[in-house]
This record gives C-alpha cells, structure tokens and sequence, in this order.
C-alpha cells in the first residue's frame, strides 16, 4: 500500500472559478515531479499571472482517481479526479481580489464539505 502524498501545485484563477462553480472536478497534471496516486493530496495554490503572485487562496483535495495512459492523453500526463475540497484564504495582493469568492459569500477561510453547497447558496441569495 503506498502512502499518500502532498502536491502543491500552481492553479490560474480562471480554473479556481470552474472549481467552485462546480463546472471542472478534475485536473490535467504533467507528472514531472512525481506520480500521483489515489488517496494523496492535491494543493492548488491561486497564481495571478498578471502580478506574478500567490492571491493566498488554496484549494486542497483528496485524488480520488488517476487516469493515465488513455487514447490522446499526452505521454507524461494524468487526470486527477478531485474528491472533497476544503478552502484556505490569506489576505489577498493587489491586483489579484479573488472575485469568485464574494459571489460564493465566501469572505474568510472555510471548510468547502461539498462545491456544490455553495452553488446551492449562490442560486439561493
């Protein structure tokens, strides 16, 4: 039995929107640095390119499946199906304000059980 690992890995915050809109449950990841395995954790750090800074938002899933070597997948590349989130917030930099979190009424860090509570919420307000 392998023993589960931690990944921390950059994420754009056009993709951190599809997360938490709940319209991408997956990622595609080049294993260059290491193989991912079920069971192991996926940090997406929040990378604004435009100030080529960390926002401080973090989104941490648990893999819950790897898809590897299936016709037109790239040599090199897995999909990571994404299990339960949860949500960590630091103050944001200049010019990268996570606006996909004020529409979540996300206003500090917590604990996302479930994405699609907070589309629930949305609809609702």
């Amino acid at each position: 039995m392998l023993i589960p690992r931690n990944h921390a890995r950059k994420i754009w915050p056009r993709f951190v929107g599809a997360i938490l809109r709940g319209e991408k449950a997956f990622e595609l990841r080049q294993e260059d640095r290491a193989r991912f395995e079920p069971g192991d954790v996926l940090e997406l750090l929040e990378w604004c390119p435009e100030v080529e800074k960390y926002s401080g938002l973090v989104l941490r899933f648990v893999v819950s499946s790897v898809l590897r070597d299936a016709p037109g997948l790239v040599d090199g590349f897995a999909v990571l199906s994404l299990g339960p989130c949860d949500l960590e917030h630091s103050q944001p930099v200049d010019g990268c304000i996570p606006v996909e979190l004020a529409r979540y009424g996300i206003r500090r860090a917590e604990v996302l059980p479930d994405l699609f509570h907070f589309e629930e919420r949305r609809k609702n307000a």
